[in-house]
Protein backbone atom coordinates (compact mmCIF):
# COMPACT_ATOMS: atom_id res chain seq x y z
CA UNK A 1 0.00 0.00 0.00
CA UNK A 2 1.34 3.51 -0.81
CA UNK A 3 2.30 5.95 1.95
CA UNK A 4 -0.30 8.73 1.67
CA UNK A 5 1.54 11.17 3.93
CA UNK A 6 3.09 14.36 2.45
CA UNK A 7 6.88 14.55 2.53
CA UNK A 8 7.00 17.55 4.87
CA UNK A 9 4.80 19.20 7.46
CA UNK A 10 4.89 22.34 9.54
CA UNK A 11 3.78 24.13 12.68
CA UNK A 12 0.44 24.42 14.48
CA UNK A 13 0.04 27.87 12.91
CA UNK A 14 1.08 26.67 9.48
CA UNK A 15 -1.47 23.85 9.62
CA UNK A 16 -4.24 26.41 10.11
CA UNK A 17 -5.08 25.23 13.63
CA UNK A 18 -4.97 28.75 15.03
CA UNK A 19 -7.61 30.04 12.63
CA UNK A 20 -10.55 31.67 14.40
CA UNK A 21 -13.56 33.58 13.06
CA UNK A 22 -15.02 35.94 15.69
CA UNK A 23 -16.71 37.83 12.87
CA UNK A 24 -19.07 34.87 12.49
CA UNK A 25 -20.15 34.90 16.15
CA UNK A 26 -23.84 35.70 16.52
CA UNK A 27 -24.94 37.31 19.77
CA UNK A 28 -26.14 40.64 21.11
CA UNK A 29 -29.31 42.56 21.91
CA UNK A 30 -30.40 43.61 18.43
CA UNK A 31 -33.01 41.01 17.57
CA UNK A 32 -36.58 41.14 16.34
CA UNK A 33 -39.37 38.89 15.15
CA UNK A 34 -42.20 39.52 12.72
CA UNK A 35 -45.32 37.47 12.12
CA UNK A 36 -48.21 37.32 9.68
CA UNK A 37 -50.74 34.66 8.74
CA UNK A 38 -49.70 32.14 6.11
CA UNK A 39 -52.21 32.62 3.28
CA UNK A 40 -51.01 30.20 0.63
CA UNK A 41 -49.55 31.53 -2.59
CA UNK A 42 -50.29 35.12 -1.54
CA UNK A 43 -47.62 34.86 1.16
CA UNK A 44 -45.10 32.64 -0.64
CA UNK A 45 -41.62 33.67 0.57
CA UNK A 46 -39.65 31.15 -1.51
CA UNK A 47 -36.18 32.66 -1.90
CA UNK A 48 -35.63 31.50 -5.48
CA UNK A 49 -37.28 30.89 -8.82
CA UNK A 50 -36.85 27.63 -10.72
CA UNK A 51 -33.81 29.02 -12.58
CA UNK A 52 -32.07 29.99 -9.33
CA UNK A 53 -32.75 33.71 -9.62
CA UNK A 54 -33.93 35.64 -6.56
CA UNK A 55 -37.68 35.55 -6.00
CA UNK A 56 -38.28 36.95 -2.50
CA UNK A 57 -35.98 38.30 0.19
CA UNK A 58 -36.13 40.44 3.34
CA UNK A 59 -33.42 42.54 1.67
CA UNK A 60 -33.90 45.17 -1.02
CA UNK A 61 -31.99 44.99 -4.29
CA UNK A 62 -29.32 47.32 -2.89
CA UNK A 63 -28.59 44.83 -0.09
CA UNK A 64 -30.20 46.83 2.73
CA UNK A 65 -33.21 45.76 4.79
CA UNK A 66 -36.61 46.19 3.15
CA UNK A 67 -38.69 49.07 4.48
CA UNK A 68 -42.00 47.57 3.30
CA UNK A 69 -42.13 44.48 5.53
CA UNK A 70 -44.41 45.73 8.32
CA UNK A 71 -48.10 46.57 8.35
CA UNK A 72 -47.82 49.05 11.23
CA UNK A 73 -45.20 51.46 12.54
CA UNK A 74 -44.85 53.62 15.62
CA UNK A 75 -45.34 57.30 14.85
CA UNK A 76 -45.14 59.76 17.71
CA UNK A 77 -45.21 56.87 20.17
CA UNK A 78 -48.45 55.39 18.76
CA UNK A 79 -48.85 52.41 16.43
CA UNK A 80 -50.42 53.44 13.13
CA UNK A 81 -51.40 51.35 10.12
CA UNK A 82 -49.01 51.60 7.17
CA UNK A 83 -51.04 52.77 4.18
CA UNK A 84 -48.31 52.20 1.57
CA UNK A 85 -47.99 48.78 -0.04
CA UNK A 86 -46.33 46.39 2.41
CA UNK A 87 -45.74 42.71 3.16
CA UNK A 88 -48.16 42.65 6.08
CA UNK A 89 -45.87 41.53 8.91
CA UNK A 90 -46.46 42.59 12.52
CA UNK A 91 -43.57 43.04 14.94
CA UNK A 92 -43.70 41.01 18.14
CA UNK A 93 -42.07 43.73 20.24
CA UNK A 94 -39.86 43.11 23.26
CA UNK A 95 -38.99 39.65 24.58
CA UNK A 96 -38.50 38.63 28.18
CA UNK A 97 -34.79 38.33 28.99
CA UNK A 98 -33.79 34.72 28.54
CA UNK A 99 -36.92 33.97 26.53
CA UNK A 100 -36.09 35.45 23.15
CA UNK A 101 -36.67 33.38 20.03
CA UNK A 102 -35.17 29.95 20.61
CA UNK A 103 -35.16 26.71 18.66
CA UNK A 104 -35.62 23.33 20.27
CA UNK A 105 -34.72 20.80 17.56
CA UNK A 106 -35.47 17.13 18.03
CA UNK A 107 -34.22 14.26 15.90
CA UNK A 108 -35.52 10.71 16.28
CA UNK A 109 -33.59 7.74 14.91
CA UNK A 110 -34.78 4.15 14.47
CA UNK A 111 -31.74 1.99 15.22
CA UNK A 112 -31.63 -1.51 13.74
CA UNK A 113 -29.72 -3.89 15.97
CA UNK A 114 -28.43 -7.40 15.29
CA UNK A 115 -27.62 -10.21 17.69
CA UNK A 116 -23.97 -10.34 16.76
CA UNK A 117 -23.08 -6.77 17.74
CA UNK A 118 -23.72 -4.14 20.38
CA UNK A 119 -23.37 -1.40 17.77
CA UNK A 120 -26.24 -0.34 15.47
CA UNK A 121 -26.29 -2.31 12.22
CA UNK A 122 -28.21 0.50 10.55
CA UNK A 123 -30.03 3.66 11.52
CA UNK A 124 -32.88 5.52 9.88
CA UNK A 125 -33.98 9.09 10.55
CA UNK A 126 -37.70 8.91 11.34
CA UNK A 127 -38.48 12.34 12.79
CA UNK A 128 -36.85 15.74 12.49
CA UNK A 129 -38.65 18.72 14.00
CA UNK A 130 -37.50 22.19 15.05
CA UNK A 131 -40.14 23.84 17.23
CA UNK A 132 -39.34 27.39 18.26
CA UNK A 133 -40.62 29.60 21.04
CA UNK A 134 -40.52 33.15 22.39
CA UNK A 135 -42.11 35.15 25.20
CA UNK A 136 -43.57 38.54 24.33
CA UNK A 137 -43.79 40.96 27.25
CA UNK A 138 -46.11 43.62 25.77
CA UNK A 139 -49.22 41.60 26.51
CA UNK A 140 -51.76 44.38 25.90
CA UNK A 141 -50.65 44.53 22.27
CA UNK A 142 -53.48 43.30 20.02
CA UNK A 143 -50.91 41.17 18.15
CA UNK A 144 -50.01 39.32 21.36
CA UNK A 145 -53.68 38.87 22.28
CA UNK A 146 -54.42 37.35 18.89
CA UNK A 147 -51.41 35.04 19.02
CA UNK A 148 -52.11 34.04 22.64
CA UNK A 149 -55.76 33.22 21.86
CA UNK A 150 -54.86 31.60 18.54
CA UNK A 151 -56.98 34.05 16.57
CA UNK A 152 -56.25 34.96 12.94
CA UNK A 153 -54.39 38.14 12.06
CA UNK A 154 -56.06 38.36 8.63
CA UNK A 155 -59.37 37.32 7.13
CA UNK A 156 -59.68 35.02 4.12
CA UNK A 157 -59.42 37.99 1.75
CA UNK A 158 -56.14 39.19 3.23
CA UNK A 159 -57.63 42.08 5.22
CA UNK A 160 -56.00 42.73 8.59
CA UNK A 161 -58.03 41.85 11.68
CA UNK A 162 -55.50 43.37 14.10
CA UNK A 163 -57.16 46.17 16.03
CA UNK A 164 -55.65 49.57 16.67
CA UNK A 165 -54.50 49.93 20.28
CA UNK A 166 -57.16 51.51 22.49
CA UNK A 167 -60.10 50.32 20.39
CA UNK A 168 -63.57 50.72 21.88
CA UNK A 169 -65.10 47.82 23.86
CA UNK A 170 -61.86 45.87 23.55
CA UNK A 171 -61.76 42.18 24.38
CA UNK A 172 -60.42 38.86 23.11
CA UNK A 173 -61.85 35.38 23.54
CA UNK A 174 -60.37 31.96 23.00
CA UNK A 175 -62.83 30.19 20.73
CA UNK A 176 -64.30 26.89 21.87
CA UNK A 177 -64.12 25.47 18.36
CA UNK A 178 -61.11 27.52 17.32
CA UNK A 179 -58.87 26.48 14.47
CA UNK A 180 -55.07 26.58 14.51
CA UNK A 181 -54.16 29.35 12.04
CA UNK A 182 -50.95 28.93 10.10
CA UNK A 183 -48.40 31.62 10.87
CA UNK A 184 -45.37 32.88 9.00
CA UNK A 185 -42.34 34.22 10.88
CA UNK A 186 -39.19 36.22 10.24
CA UNK A 187 -36.50 36.24 12.95
CA UNK A 188 -33.98 39.05 12.46
CA UNK A 189 -30.61 39.73 14.07
CA UNK A 190 -28.05 42.50 13.68
CA UNK A 191 -24.42 42.62 14.74
CA UNK A 192 -21.70 45.03 13.72
CA UNK A 193 -18.22 44.02 12.63
CA UNK A 194 -15.64 46.71 11.91
CA UNK A 195 -18.47 49.23 12.02
CA UNK A 196 -20.52 47.47 9.33
CA UNK A 197 -23.85 45.67 9.89
CA UNK A 198 -24.20 41.92 9.54
CA UNK A 199 -27.83 40.83 9.23
CA UNK A 200 -29.40 37.40 9.39
CA UNK A 201 -33.09 36.74 8.76
CA UNK A 202 -34.54 33.27 9.31
CA UNK A 203 -37.86 32.66 7.62
CA UNK A 204 -40.48 30.07 8.55
CA UNK A 205 -43.08 29.78 5.80
CA UNK A 206 -45.69 27.91 7.84
CA UNK A 207 -45.89 27.16 11.56
CA UNK A 208 -48.75 26.27 13.88
CA UNK A 209 -49.14 26.81 17.60
CA UNK A 210 -47.72 23.79 19.44
CA UNK A 211 -47.71 24.83 23.09
CA UNK A 212 -48.50 27.72 25.45
CA UNK A 213 -46.40 28.16 28.58
CA UNK A 214 -47.48 29.24 32.03
CA UNK A 215 -48.17 32.88 32.86
CA UNK A 216 -48.92 34.66 36.10
CA UNK A 217 -49.88 38.10 37.32
CA UNK A 218 -46.82 39.18 39.23
CA UNK A 219 -45.60 42.60 40.34
CA UNK A 220 -42.10 41.93 39.01
CA UNK A 221 -42.70 39.91 35.89
CA UNK A 222 -44.67 40.19 32.68
CA UNK A 223 -47.71 37.95 32.38
CA UNK A 224 -46.62 36.97 28.91
CA UNK A 225 -46.76 33.24 28.17
CA UNK A 226 -44.14 31.40 26.17
CA UNK A 227 -45.60 30.57 22.76
CA UNK A 228 -44.20 27.54 20.97
CA UNK A 229 -44.73 26.92 17.26
CA UNK A 230 -43.98 23.91 15.08
CA UNK A 231 -42.80 24.51 11.48
CA UNK A 232 -44.63 22.36 8.93
CA UNK A 233 -44.37 21.89 5.18
CA UNK A 234 -46.46 24.41 3.25
CA UNK A 235 -45.94 22.65 -0.09
CA UNK A 236 -44.44 25.67 -1.84
CA UNK A 237 -41.43 26.96 0.16
CA UNK A 238 -38.58 26.38 -2.31
CA UNK A 239 -34.94 27.42 -2.28
CA UNK A 240 -32.04 26.89 -4.65
CA UNK A 241 -29.66 24.76 -2.60
CA UNK A 242 -26.57 22.97 -3.87
CA UNK A 243 -27.42 23.75 -7.48
CA UNK A 244 -31.02 22.53 -7.33
CA UNK A 245 -34.41 23.98 -6.41
CA UNK A 246 -35.54 22.04 -3.35
CA UNK A 247 -38.29 22.27 -0.71
CA UNK A 248 -37.13 23.71 2.63
CA UNK A 249 -38.73 23.99 6.05
CA UNK A 250 -36.78 27.10 7.12
CA UNK A 251 -34.38 29.41 5.31
CA UNK A 252 -31.85 31.98 6.55
CA UNK A 253 -30.89 35.00 4.48
CA UNK A 254 -27.56 36.73 5.21
CA UNK A 255 -26.70 40.26 4.21
CA UNK A 256 -25.45 43.70 5.10
CA UNK A 257 -22.24 45.53 4.29
CA UNK A 258 -20.42 43.68 7.07
CA UNK A 259 -21.41 40.29 5.66
CA UNK A 260 -20.22 41.27 2.19
CA UNK A 261 -16.93 42.51 3.62
CA UNK A 262 -16.21 39.05 5.10
CA UNK A 263 -15.37 38.01 1.55
CA UNK A 264 -13.21 41.10 1.05
CA UNK A 265 -13.97 44.31 -0.82
CA UNK A 266 -11.83 45.08 -3.89
CA UNK A 267 -8.88 47.27 -2.95
CA UNK A 268 -8.53 50.14 -5.42
CA UNK A 269 -5.73 52.60 -5.85
CA UNK A 270 -6.26 56.09 -4.49
CA UNK A 271 -4.80 57.43 -7.75
CA UNK A 272 -7.49 58.94 -9.97
CA UNK A 273 -8.38 56.91 -13.08
CA UNK A 274 -7.40 58.39 -16.42
CA UNK A 275 -10.32 59.24 -18.71
CA UNK A 276 -9.69 59.88 -22.41
CA UNK A 277 -12.37 61.25 -24.72
CA UNK A 278 -12.89 59.62 -28.11
CA UNK A 279 -15.29 60.17 -30.97
CA UNK A 280 -18.98 61.00 -30.51
CA UNK A 281 -20.18 59.70 -27.13
CA UNK A 282 -17.09 57.55 -26.64
CA UNK A 283 -14.28 57.45 -24.06
CA UNK A 284 -11.94 55.12 -22.24
CA UNK A 285 -11.29 54.86 -18.52
CA UNK A 286 -8.01 53.38 -17.26
CA UNK A 287 -7.02 52.55 -13.66
CA UNK A 288 -4.78 50.20 -11.69
CA UNK A 289 -6.03 46.64 -11.38
CA UNK A 290 -7.65 45.97 -7.97
CA UNK A 291 -5.97 43.81 -5.36
CA UNK A 292 -7.30 41.54 -2.64
CA UNK A 293 -8.61 37.95 -2.36
CA UNK A 294 -11.89 38.63 -4.17
CA UNK A 295 -10.60 38.20 -7.71
CA UNK A 296 -11.34 37.56 -10.53
CA UNK A 297 -12.83 41.04 -10.70
CA UNK A 298 -15.91 42.00 -12.63
CA UNK A 299 -16.13 45.38 -14.38
CA UNK A 300 -19.31 45.12 -16.45
CA UNK A 301 -22.12 43.21 -14.72
CA UNK A 302 -24.30 45.34 -12.41
CA UNK A 303 -23.60 46.60 -9.84
CA UNK A 304 -20.24 46.77 -11.62
CA UNK A 305 -19.87 49.25 -14.47
CA UNK A 306 -19.09 52.89 -15.11
CA UNK A 307 -20.93 56.05 -14.08
CA UNK A 308 -20.78 59.48 -15.69
CA UNK A 309 -21.24 62.84 -13.99
CA UNK A 310 -21.94 65.98 -16.01
CA UNK A 311 -22.12 68.31 -12.99
CA UNK A 312 -18.60 67.94 -11.60
CA UNK A 313 -19.45 64.95 -9.42
CA UNK A 314 -22.53 66.33 -7.65
CA UNK A 315 -24.76 63.61 -9.17
CA UNK A 316 -23.97 60.43 -11.06
CA UNK A 317 -25.87 58.73 -13.84
CA UNK A 318 -26.98 55.15 -14.24
CA UNK A 319 -24.48 52.33 -14.67
CA UNK A 320 -22.94 52.06 -18.12
CA UNK A 321 -21.77 48.64 -19.26
CA UNK A 322 -18.35 48.86 -20.94
CA UNK A 323 -18.14 47.80 -24.57
CA UNK A 324 -14.88 46.01 -23.78
CA UNK A 325 -12.53 45.33 -20.89
CA UNK A 326 -8.76 45.07 -21.25
CA UNK A 327 -6.34 44.16 -18.45
CA UNK A 328 -2.72 44.52 -19.49
CA UNK A 329 0.31 44.96 -17.25
CA UNK A 330 -1.77 45.69 -14.15
CA UNK A 331 -3.88 48.38 -15.84
CA UNK A 332 -7.61 47.99 -16.51
CA UNK A 333 -8.97 49.86 -19.52
CA UNK A 334 -12.71 50.13 -20.08
CA UNK A 335 -14.02 51.24 -23.48
CA UNK A 336 -17.30 53.16 -23.35
CA UNK A 337 -19.91 54.46 -25.75
CA UNK A 338 -23.28 56.14 -25.47
CA UNK A 339 -22.01 58.81 -23.09
CA UNK A 340 -23.70 62.18 -22.72
CA UNK A 341 -21.87 64.95 -24.56
CA UNK A 342 -20.15 67.68 -22.57
CA UNK A 343 -17.74 68.14 -19.67
CA UNK A 344 -17.72 64.91 -17.65
CA UNK A 345 -16.15 62.91 -14.87
CA UNK A 346 -16.10 59.11 -14.89
CA UNK A 347 -15.75 56.49 -12.18
CA UNK A 348 -15.88 52.69 -12.17
CA UNK A 349 -17.56 50.20 -9.85
CA UNK A 350 -15.63 46.95 -9.45
CA UNK A 351 -17.25 43.77 -8.12
CA UNK A 352 -15.50 40.85 -6.43
CA UNK A 353 -16.49 37.18 -6.55
CA UNK A 354 -18.62 37.60 -3.42
CA UNK A 355 -20.54 40.56 -4.84
CA UNK A 356 -18.63 43.16 -2.83
CA UNK A 357 -18.32 46.43 -4.76
CA UNK A 358 -15.76 49.20 -4.54
CA UNK A 359 -15.73 52.47 -6.48
CA UNK A 360 -12.68 54.16 -7.95
CA UNK A 361 -11.93 57.82 -7.28
CA UNK A 362 -13.32 60.29 -9.81
CA UNK A 363 -11.39 60.61 -13.06
CA UNK A 364 -9.97 63.73 -14.59
CA UNK A 365 -12.44 65.95 -16.44
CA UNK A 366 -12.97 65.29 -20.14
CA UNK A 367 -15.24 66.73 -22.79
CA UNK A 368 -17.29 64.01 -24.41
CA UNK A 369 -17.81 64.75 -28.10
CA UNK A 370 -21.33 65.18 -29.41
Amino acid sequence: MPDLRPLTGGSWQGAGLNDRAPEFLRRGKAKAAQVRDALGSATDISPHNADGSVRWSPFAQDGTLRLDLVARRKVGGIYVTVTDANEGFYGTGAFKEGDGPSQEPKITQDRFMIEQSNSPYDTELTEEVEPFSFTMVDTADPVYQRLRNNLPLYDQNGNSLVEDPGWTNAGYGRLLNGQNPGRQFLFLRERFWNGLPVWSVTGVALARLDDIGNSKQDKKDSEGAKLTYLPVDDGRFMAYQDGELQPVITYTWWGGAGWTAFGWVPELSATAPVATAGTAGEATLAFAEPTGPGDPWNYSDAPAGVQQSTDAGVTWGSLIEPDSVSVVGGTVTLSLSGLTAGASLLRANVKGTNGAVATTPNSNSITVAA
